[in-house]
């Protein structure tokens, strides 16, 4: 059971400081893309769509794994926002995050 833990948290986990790197990068170093409004949040549901399959998987099989997994991946979320607001160029939005939970589930 240690080994299937082992094997199926790390992607998770890689994924989740993955994520943490990407919210990092300050404002000014963003690429400027020319997208249709609302397309960042399409990107914020998939990136959280992978951390929560990632996370489902990393649970050991129960009828709870879903939820801890939904709400482990809503609490990072909003701590990723947080963190945003101590980069130059970057604030939290309630909208991200609103993207990410949906993503998430």
């Amino acid at each position: 059971m240690k080994r299937y833990l082992q094997r199926a948290i790390v992607p998770a986990l890689v994924w989740a400081a993955f994520l943490f790197v990407l919210s990092s990068i300050p404002g000014d170093e963003l690429p400027v893309l020319q997208t249709p409004f609302g397309f960042d949040k399409i990107v914020h549901a998939f990136v959280y769509a992978v951390l929560g399959v990632l996370t489902v998987k990393g649970w050991p099989p129960g009828r709870w794994m879903f939820w801890l997994s939904f709400i482990f991946c809503v609490v990072y979320a909003v701590t990723d926002e947080l963190h945003q607001q101590f980069i130059p160029g970057r604030i939290p939005d309630v909208w991200d995050w609103v993207a990410d939970t949906v993503g998430a589930f």
